[in-house]
């Protein structure tokens, strides 16, 4: 069985405006793409044994809605069998601030634990937890979906599933920074669009089965191997965002 537990105190605010219900991406598209929800305000939300699900006004479970359990550490994402897997995402957008996460990733050979920053245009902030790789965590990050740049780098990280760590990820207009426990592990200046997230992104949190069978075998090899499926939970304990102004 894999577990993602994940206790989030969030204070989130944006700046673009309106609402949408469908991800347009403007790069495909000659029609105008709908505003982006933003929350327009700030929020602080604890995950706690008192809650039966995630709020939906902030909240859109894209996959396995029910596997998330709440308890005293936080909300328990599970998943025990080929083809599940567990996605939650804002249902706003940001634009520049500081995203920090604390959890405590799966063990389980194959389970990715993860969170990233999304664009409509693909624009994505990744960082990545292998369940087999005790040692390191990943980064990751495309401009518009670009899968052919190689951007991934493993940052040294002692026993993320096996206690509580401070991941966090400041993006800026100037750079792109990725924390570990209060260290700087990469930072990444800015360049041209495509080349450097620049647009509003909503935040995406989840766990899955890289090592599944149902995946390609690259995926397979990535992700440390076939799934342990009797190791596979995460506990994540908290996530901030802090606005930055726009200049």
């Amino acid at each position: 069985m894999s577990r993602f537990t994940l206790l989030i105190v969030a204070i989130l605010a944006a700046t673009v405006a309106a609402q949408t219900v469908a991800i347009c991406n403007p790069l495909n598209t000659t029609a105008p793409c709908p505003d982006d929800a933003a929350l327009g305000t700030t929020f602080a939300a604890t995950f706690n044994a008192s809650q039966t699900q995630l709020d939906p006004y902030l909240f859109n479970v894209t996959a396995g809605e029910q596997n998330i359990k709440f308890g005293d550490n936080g909300a328990e994402l599970t998943i025990s069998q080929s083809g599940q897997s567990v996605t939650a995402q804002t249902s706003f957008y940001i634009m520049w601030g500081t995203v920090e996460i604390i959890m405590q990733a799966a063990a389980g050979t194959g389970i990715i634990s993860t969170f990233d920053l999304l664009s409509d245009d693909l624009d994505e902030i990744d960082l990545e937890i292998m369940g087999g790789n005790s040692t390191t965590v990943e980064s990751n990050w495309y401009g518009w979906g670009n899968t052919s740049q190689h951007n991934a780098l493993y940052h040294p990280c002692s026993g993320p599933q096996q206690s509580m760590h401070n991941y966090t990820i400041n993006w800026t207009q100037q750079q792109l920074e990725w924390i570990i426990d209060g260290t700087s592990a990469r930072t990444v200046p800015y360049d041209s669009p495509g080349q450097y997230p620049q647009t509003p992104s909503f935040l995406k949190f989840g766990i899955w089965a890289g090592g599944d069978a149902t995946q390609p075998e690259g995926t397979r090899t990535w992700a440390g191997g076939a799934t342990d499926w009797s190791k596979g939970w995460v506990k994540l304990f908290s996530v901030h965002h802090r606005q930055h102004s726009v200049h």
